[in-house]
């Protein structure tokens, strides 16, 4: 689960933030169709807050990832 916070909020930030110009779309952009649904789900916050709420957002769950206790294997 700390994987999936930490790369859908990496994600909502290259998506709104956007890739640099010397870069082609595809290269260095998230390529999973996830993370670009909850961009579509959370661009409401946009009129709101404007493109920084998003990104505030995608720090949050990066910090929400590093926060979370990491999974205890059963082999030990």
């Amino acid at each position: 689960m700390r994987s999936v916070f930490f790369l859908l909020g990496g994600a909502l930030i290259v998506i709104v933030m956007g890739v640099p110009a010397e870069f082609p779309a595809q290269s260095g952009s998230a390529k999973s169709a996830l993370p670009y649904f909850v961009y579509w789900l959370l661009s409401a916050l946009e009129g709101w807050g404007g493109k920084y709420s998003i990104v505030a957002l995608g720090v949050g769950f990066i910090g929400l990832a590093f926060l979370l206790p990491p999974k205890k294997s059963k082999d030990r």
